[in-house]
C-alpha cells in the first residue's frame, strides 16, 4: 500500500488544536513528538479516539500495522521534520472530536451550547389531564372558539412551556408568540382573533385551564395521557430535542462499545489459551458451539447482549480466518461466478416472472429503488461480514417501507419477497452465493 502521507496530512493540517501547535513548536524534534506522542497513538486505537468501529478495527488490523511502519520512517527523516513545521505554520487551528459532528446534525449554529438560553426555560409537565388527540365532532380544530384558537396557538409555537412572570392570557401568549421561531404571522392572526373573542376581559391562565379542562372531560373520560405529550410531538423543539437526546445516546452507547471491545479482546485471547482452537473451526456447527462456550464463560463484569456477542464474533471469525477460508474456496468462487451469469443472463425473464401489480411501478421506474441499490452496492463493496450484513438490512427495510407507502394493506413475506427477489435481480451484486453461505453457516 503506498501512501502519500505528506498530502494527506497537509490536507488535514487544520485539525491540530492550537495548544498542541505550541508544545510542538517548542520542542527540538517535532515529527517526533508529533508522532510518538500523537498519531501513533491514535492509529493504533483508533477505537479509543472514535475513529474506528471495533469491526473495523479488527478487519483492518494488518493494514494499519503497515501504516505505523510506514509512518515510523517517515517521521523519523528530515522530510517528516519539514512537514510538521508546514503544518505548525498553518494560521487555522481546529479541534473537532467525531462526536461534535453528531450535535451539529441537530443544530447547524452549533456552538459550544446545544440550546441557546433566552430568558426562559422549560419545565417538567407533572400534572396529568386529559387527552385530547381523541376529539369527536363537537371540538372541531378548525373552529373559532375559545378552546380550538388556543389549541391551534400550542401547536404551531416552538415551545410548551416556560416560567413566566405574565399570568394574563393574553401577554402570556403573546410571549410564547416571540419566542417561536417562524409562523409569527400566523399565531399573531391567531391571536387576534383569540382577542375578539375574548373582548375586553381579562382572563387569568387558572382560569383558561379550567376552560379546557372541563371542554377535555366533555371529550374524553380516560386520564391515562398528558395532551402537552401528544402537542409536543408537533413541536419543532420537542423534534429538537428528541434528536439531541437520541444523539447524546448514540455518543454514550459508542462509549460503552469501546470499553467492551477492549474488554473482549483481553476475554478472547485467555479463552483461547484455555480452550484450544478446534482444527474443524471452519465447520459451521463446530464454529457454533465454540463460539456458545465463548459466551457461557464471560466473567461478570461483560453484560451479555446484542452488542457483546456481536463484537465476540466479530474477532472469532477474524481469528479464524473465515472470511479468508470462504474467498479461497473454488467452489464457493464458481458458485458467485454461476449467480451472477445466471442473473445477468436471464435477468428480464426473473424480473417480469411475478406479474403482481405492485411491482408495475418499480419494473417501469427502477430508479425508484435507487437507495436500495445504493445500500445492496455498499453491502456487496465491504469486506466486514458484519457492514455487509447491516446494508443488506437497511435495504431490506427499505423495500419495506415502499411497499407500506403504496397502501396495499398488511405487508408480509407475500410482498416482501417477490420485491426482494426482483430488487436483488436488478441489482445483481457479485458475491451473491459467498455471503449467502456465509450467513447461513456463521450468522
Amino acid at each position: 500500500m503506498i501512501i502519500n502521507i505528506n498530502k494527506s496530512l497537509l490536507l488535514h493540517a487544520s485539525i491540530m488544536p492550537s495548544f498542541l501547535k505550541h508544545i510542538i513548536m517548542s520542542a527540538t524534534r517535532k515529527s517526533m513528538i508529533f508522532y510518538h506522542s500523537l498519531l501513533k497513538n491514535v492509529l493504533k486505537n483508533p477505537v479509543l479516539f472514535d475513529l474506528a468501529t471495533p469491526e473495523m478495527h479488527i478487519h483492518y488490523q494488518n493494514v494499519l500495522d503497515s501504516i505505523i511502519v510506514q509512518y515510523d520512517k517517515f517521521f523519523s527523516s528530515s522530510e517528516g521534520e519539514s512537514l510538521i513545521q508546514n503544518i505548525i505554520n498553518e494560521p487555522t487551528s481546529l479541534c473537532l472530536f467525531p462526536s461534535e459532528t453528531l450535535i451539529m446534525e441537530v443544530s447547524p449554529h452549533f456552538k459550544s451550547l446545544t440550546i441557546e438560553n433566552n430568558g426562559s426555560s422549560l419545565i417538567y409537565v407533572s400534572s396529568s389531564i386529559i387527552n385530547p388527540s381523541k376529539t369527536n365532532s363537537e371540538m372541531n380544530l378548525l373552529s373559532n372558539n375559545l378552546s380550538s384558537i388556543i389549541r391551534r396557538i400550542l401547536l404551531k409555537s416552538d415551545l410548551i412551556l416556560f416560567d413566566s412572570e405574565y399570568n394574563d392570557l393574553m401577554e402570556y401568549l403573546q410571549q410564547l408568540i416571540d419566542l417561536s421561531s417562524s409562523n409569527n404571522s400566523y399565531l399573531d392572526s391567531e391571536l387576534d382573533k383569540l382577542y375578539e373573542f375574548l373582548g375586553p376581559n381579562k382572563m387569568s391562565l387558572q382560569q383558561i385551564c379550567d376552560i379546557l379542562d372541563k371542554e377535555l372531560d366533555i371529550e374524553e373520560e380516560s386520564h391515562s395521557k398528558d395532551p402537552i405529550v401528544d402537542i409536543s410531538k408537533y413541536s419543532r423543539q420537542f423534534t429538537y430535542i428528541d434528536k439531541l437526546i437520541k444523539n447524546v445516546n448514540q455518543i454514550e452507547n459508542r462509549s460503552r462499545e469501546k470499553i467492551i471491545y477492549f474488554e473482549l479482546i483481553d476475554f478472547s485471547h485467555e479463552f483461547f489459551k484455555k480452550n484450544p482452537i478446534p482444527e474443524n473451526i471452519d465447520e459451521s456447527l463446530t464454529f457454533a458451539d465454540y463460539f456458545k462456550n465463548a459466551v457461557s464463560m464471560f466473567p461478570n463484569h461483560i453484560q451479555e447482549n446484542e452488542t457483546s456477542r456481536r463484537i465476540l464474533h466479530s474477532i472469532f471469525i477474524h481469528e479464524f480466518l473465515i472470511i479468508e477460508e470462504i474467498k479461497n474456496n473454488n467452489g464457493i468462487i464458481e458458485e458467485d461466478n454461476k449467480t451472477h451469469n445466471f442473473i445477468d443472463k436471464n435477468k428480464q425473464f426473473l424480473i417480469n416472472d411475478s406479474n403482481q401489480k405492485f411491482l408495475d411501478i418499480y419494473k417501469r421506474d427502477p430508479s425508484l429503488l435507487k437507495y436500495y441499490f445504493d445500500e445492496i452496492n455498499l453491502a456487496f463493496d465491504s469486506e466486514i461480514p458484519i457492514v455487509r450484513f447491516w446494508h443488506i438490512h437497511n435495504g431490506f427495510e427499505m423495500l419495506n417501507s415502499l411497499l407500506q407507502h403504496q397502501n396495499i394493506g398488511e405487508v408480509g413475506a407475500d410482498q416482501i419477497i417477490p420485491l426482494s427477489v426482483m430488487a436483488i435481480v436488478m441489482a445483481n451484486p457479485f458475491g451473491i452465493a459467498s455471503t449467502a453461505f456465509y450467513l447461513s453457516n456463521y450468522i
